[in-house]
């Protein structure tokens, strides 16, 4: 989703097929008026992840005094082409190793992790055109092939009840939202009457409800659908592109990609599920796309440009601290998701029940 709104067939590897980095219109993020964005390393990096200070703007209701924390926790998994294809990688951000997960010679993209913490969700061009594919990150083996037709598929997301939504252009040339069981059986269109728009990026706001955007060109804003009654709701109304929709683990919050003018580069933003209470939340040097939440909630994991490349950071959303958790200079780096610990009690929070619809 980088770069200002593109087609899902022309956007590059953080959620679509992988194209350059060219643009439709001016690429994300302005700089907050009066707050003045540092990008000074320390010299005491721990835990191999350095830390870097940028202002961040208030957050309503979330900002609390800044303060020092360690080293962000955990692991994440991210794409990168930095060995000549876009392969997923997980990165203990402890110890700073780093393992290839896929390691084909296609393009693999856009990481997606289940509540649980066990499987990976990714789509592949490995046969030719983007497909939906799956990994056991308990019992690494083969990756299960979850889509096989003659669409495009994206986006993959964990439905709360271990289901997988996706987009996919089978029935409608510009994208719909799709949803599957684990195994890839009794797929189904959820945004069938949304026929003359593309529709992209979901992610679940509840059991019963998914957030996406929706829209051609500039005029993409974002949306959620109730699946029991398929009412539609319009939750931004922007004259810029809204985009990237990622919901807070506990359903309350979206954050998304935006921008303040036609000419300003890419920055997060944050809404209620409801829609109210627009904020960006990041003032940075370059470019800010593809956030992804922690599973307490208190990080928001992006990429960001402020150079050549793109790298991985994290914000904490208390400190508007900013760290760098992740720089290759032989390539970007996208679509960065944490990867909650297996059996870890913050995943199941909140309680989130079966639907069915």
């Amino acid at each position: 989703m980088l770069n200002g709104h593109r087609s899902n067939t022309e956007r590059p590897g953080a959620h679509s097929e992988v194209q350059s980095f060219s643009t439709m219109g001016a690429v994300m993020n302005p700089h907050h008026p009066g707050l003045t964005p540092s990008l000074a390393v320390t010299a005491a990096a721990r835990m191999n992840v350095k830390r870097v200070s940028v202002t961040a703007s208030l957050i309503a209701g979330l900002f609390f005094s800044a303060f020092v924390l360690a080293a962000v926790p955990g692991q994440i998994a991210f794409s990168s082409n930095r060995s000549g294809n876009y392969e997923i990688y997980r990165k203990n951000l402890v110890t700073g190793a780093i393992a290839d997960l896929t390691n084909d010679p296609a393009n693999d993209m856009n990481p997606q992790v289940s509540r649980d913490g066990r499987y990976l969700a990714f789509y592949s061009d490995r046969t030719g055109n983007n497909q939906i594919y799956k990994i056991d990150l308990l019992n690494p083996g083969p990756v299960a092939r979850l889509t096989n037709d003659g669409a495009s598929n994206y986006d993959p997301a964990f439905f709360p009840d271990g289901r997988i939504l996706f987009k996919s252009n089978l029935k409608d040339g510009y994208g719909d939202i799709w949803i599957m069981d684990a195994n890839g059986l009794n797929q189904r269109n959820l945004t069938p009457l949304l026929s003359t728009t593309e529709e992209w990026k979901p992610d679940a706001t509840s059991s019963t409800s998914v957030a996406f955007v929706s829209g051609l060109r500039d005029a993409s804003e974002i949306y959620t659908l109730d699946l029991t009654s398929n009412a539609l709701r319009r939750l931004t109304n922007n004259q810029l592109p809204d985009w990237y929709p990622a919901v807070s683990p506990d359903g309350a919050r979206i954050a998304f990609v935006s921008k303040d003018s036609p000419n300003s580069p890419d920055a997060l933003f944050i809404i209620t599920v409801d829609g109210q209470g627009r904020s960006r939340i990041t003032s940075f040097p370059g470019d800010a796309d593809d956030p992804a939440w922690s599973p307490d909630g208190q990080y928001i994991t992006f990429v960001g440009r402020n150079g050549a490349t793109y790298d991985i950071y994290a914000l904490n959303i208390r400190s508007g601290q900013i760290e760098v958790l992740e720089s290759d200079p032989r390539g970007d780096e996208l679509s960065p998701i944490f990867l909650p610990a297996p059996n870890d009690p913050l995943i199941n929070l909140p309680p989130w029940r079966h639907a069915v619809f």
